[in-house]
């Protein structure tokens, strides 16, 4: 029975907790600091950078189109290998 009660008391106090840091974040808010409507508003960009090296992506791309091309032949040679069978 004392478990029962103090499952309870944890919740409440959990509750309770939680409630109090949203609040505090309620009332310390500042002007500029609410969600952004994203498809309107944007981000910023950083003027430096954040870790995205553009000669990187740019690899990445080429190994893509690189690939795809390969791809595409292989599948040129199983349809045309299958229209031979068909024919």
């Amino acid at each position: 029975m004392s478990k029962y009660f103090s499952n309870i008391w944890l919740s409440i106090t959990t509750l309770l907790t939680g409630m109090r840091v949203t609040l505090g974040h309620v009332l310390r808010i500042r002007k500029g600091f609410v969600t952004l409507q994203y498809p309107v508003e944007r981000w910023p960009r950083p003027e430096r950078n954040i870790g995205f090296n553009e000669d990187a992506t740019t690899r990445q791309y080429k190994y893509f189109l690189k690939y795809m091309d390969f791809v595409t032949q292989e599948i040129d040679k199983y349809v045309k290998k299958y229209l031979k069978e068909k024919i």
